[in-house]
């Protein structure tokens, strides 16, 4: 039975939640032949943490400690990675199971001086599924992978996109390729994927769910002192961590929650589907302003990054989104309650409160809540919609 390998167009595609996805869907088994990284938990740990323990689950070969292209992370241990003692290896516990392999980093990534992870599929003779994540740049990235798989005549079996669809780039992805498509997973939230990563370090300690209560617990508890955002969270991690060790963590395990943090605040910012050309349809007709919570420093990055922030009139981030703190956004806009109109997934942070102060809330659903952001009713209020789809509110505001 020939394997499945799961290759990305880049690194932090989102392989190992794909690997993770694919191995219990067809109850097959998991191997990272070659780890380059592992402080903050291998691969390996966050696929059993996902499956909850349901995937047999095979030992790398290769546990390189620098989180770098694995040629450089192997000379700097005085190793050399062999593709021929990899393949020995996938002999050995090859079986009637299906077995899933991730690849490390993208197809053309160097494992020594001379051969590339594309090299390793072809000695295992793997089929292929290919993962790819929409940034600029991204068609050109998964063309080009594409086209070299198939030069290389390696059977391609599907591609699976990872985050929300945009149908813009799929579509010429899959018209100049034919390529299959096999799925999608909704974007990868990167907290919760952090947090899976603190919940391998620590799963000693306690349960899976105690963790994550405690994260949560942490969080909410500190937001009047913190706030919002990826430090205050870094935060609530690191006091969890002195919780569940009885304030026996050592410096270096500190350390590991810092490298968490500062993954998250290093992370692509990615639009949903048609954001800008909604905003480029609005802008000129309405005063559009971000309106949002956290960290100062990270959502103007995040602004910036976006590549969107010139549509704006005006950017305001608050310590909270309580009605106090929209009336003093209103108050120096000059603007009135009722000629308001809030669009966003928050029905707790963006619709309650502007409802509650005589504006108006659009709700615009994504596919996964923060449970501090979660309501138990419906609301209903003649200022309210919901709309599946950002392009909706066209129709409203002609």
């Amino acid at each position: 039975m020939r394997p499945i390998f799961i290759t990305g167009i880049g690194t932090d595609i989102g392989k190992t939640v794909v690997s993770a996805i694919v191995t219990q869907a067809l109850h097959a088994s998991y191997w990272k032949p070659i780890q380059a990284g592992f402080e903050n938990g291998t691969d390996a740990q966050i696929v059993d943490s996902l499956t909850d323990g349901a995937v047999n689950t095979f030992p790398e070969m290769y546990m390189l400690k620098m989180p770098a292209s694995p040629h450089i992370a192997a000379h700097a241990e005085n190793i050399e990675i062999s593709i021929d003692t990899i393949h020995k290896k996938y002999l050995e516990i090859d079986s009637n199971n299906l077995l899933v392999i991730e690849g490390a980093g993208g197809l053309l990534v160097p494992l020594n001086e001379h051969e590339t992870v594309a090299d390793l599929i072809l000695a295992i003779d793997a089929i292929v599924i290919l993962v790819s994540r929409n940034y600029l740049g991204s068609i050109n990235h998964t063309l080009l992978t594409i086209e070299a798989l198939r030069d290389r005549k390696i059977l391609i079996a599907g591609i699976i996109f990872n985050g929300d669809e945009n149908p813009a780039t799929e579509s010429i992805i899959l018209k100049k390729t034919g390529i299959k498509t096999l799925g999608r997973i909704n974007n990868e939230p990167y907290f919760d994927e952090a947090q899976e990563r603190f919940c391998v370090l620590f799963q000693d300690y306690a349960s899976h769910q105690e963790i994550l209560r405690l994260i949560l617990n942490h969080q909410v508890n500190n937001l009047p002192l913190y706030g919002f955002g990826i430090k205050a969270f870094t935060l609530s991690m690191i006091e969890t961590a002195l919780q569940l060790t009885n304030h026996q963590i050592s410096g270096k395990g500190i350390e590991q929650i810092l490298a968490i943090g500062k993954d998250l605040l290093q992370k692509p910012v990615e639009l949903l589907p048609n954001v800008e050309s909604v905003l480029e349809q609005l802008k000129g007709k309405y005063k559009l302003v971000v309106a949002t919570k956290g960290d100062l420093k990270d959502q103007h990055r995040k602004l910036h990054d976006s590549g969107i922030g010139a549509y704006f009139h005006h950017i305001e981030v608050m310590s909270d989104k309580a009605e106090l703190d929209y009336e003093k956004m209103l108050g120096r806009l000059d603007c009135k309650a009722e000629d308001f109109l809030m669009i966003g997934n928050s029905l707790k942070s963006d619709v309650l409160p502007v409802l509650n102060i005589g504006g108006h809330a659009i709700h615009i659903p994504y596919h996964t809540t923060w449970e501090y952001e979660k309501i138990d009713f419906e609301i209903k209020h003649e200022n309210f919609k919901s709309f599946a789809n950002i392009t909706e509110i066209l129709a409203l505001l002609k």
